[in-house]
């Protein structure tokens, strides 16, 4: 994880890992293992105004399911997208 911070801007980029394993255990799938990079992002605009800006799955990360835990047999692909995200918070 990369973190930078100062008292206008702070930025993250994280990486969230999950080994492959058994998803059902009577029909022997597996899920492959999988990762995704995450950036997050807040800019204070003044100080009771502050702007947001979120990036999940910049790499468009998928996942996969196969059967009797072989990579050439897979029964299913995720694709779940890069989604962007910009908010505003105001304090009082």
């Amino acid at each position: 994880m990369f973190y930078f911070d100062n008292e206008t801007f702070d930025a993250r980029i994280a990486y969230a890992w999950r080994s492959g394993y058994v998803s059902y255990f009577s029909e022997s799938k597996y899920q492959d293992s999988y990762g995704q990079f995450d950036f997050s992002s807040n800019y204070n605009v003044t100080e009771h105004l502050s702007v947001q800006f979120d990036v999940l799955n910049m790499f468009n990360s998928q996942i996969v399911k196969f059967r009797d835990n072989n990579p050439q047999l897979p029964i299913s692909v995720e694709q779940l997208e890069r989604r962007y995200m910009l908010g505003a918070r105001y304090s009082f």
